[in-house]
């Protein structure tokens, strides 16, 4: 009977060796992706604060950019309130009765400079310079404002 008690004493030592052993190993693979996992959070976690980084500096760049154009807005809108002041100033259709020649040379003039920047701006190359007198024409380079007599002539 000892020997049977031995026997079986040695099969459950083999069971529980055998369960130990698969409970090592699902043990160790259990590790090894767990440990694969925190290496692919890890890098996750380092392009997470890269982005961090990038974007704080896109934020900075535009809160910049947003003081520029707010200090830009702020010069435009007192821009147009001395023009419109200017305009409230000057009677406009008084000065043409006066004086509707000089009123038109200078009209066209102030137009043509107008075209000229807005050309500039957008990347055309530089127009000629129009004379800055009050008494001498627009260049005739291209004719894009009628006179009083050309339109009453029409």
């Amino acid at each position: 009977m000892g020997l049977k008690i031995a026997a079986v004493m040695g099969v459950v030592i083999l069971v529980l060796l055998g369960g130990f052993y698969a409970y090592f190993k699902y043990s160790q693979d259990r590790i090894q992706v767990l440990m694969a996992d925190n290496a692919k959070l890890e890098t996750a976690v380092k392009l997470n604060e890269e982005t961090i980084k990038v974007m704080r500096a896109r934020a900075e760049q535009q809160a910049k950019q947003v003081v520029e154009l707010q200090q830009g807005l702020n010069a435009a809108n007192a821009a147009r309130k001395d023009l419109e002041k200017k305009f409230r100033e000057h009677d406009l259709e008084a000065l043409a009765r006066e004086n509707s020649k000089a009123l038109e040379l200078r009209m066209n003039r102030a137009t043509s400079r107008v075209w000229e920047d807005l050309e500039t701006i957008t990347g055309a190359p530089p127009a000629q310079q129009t004379p800055s007198t009050g008494d001498q024409k627009p260049p005739t380079k291209s004719k894009t404002f009628k006179s009083l007599e050309e339109i009453n002539a029409q």
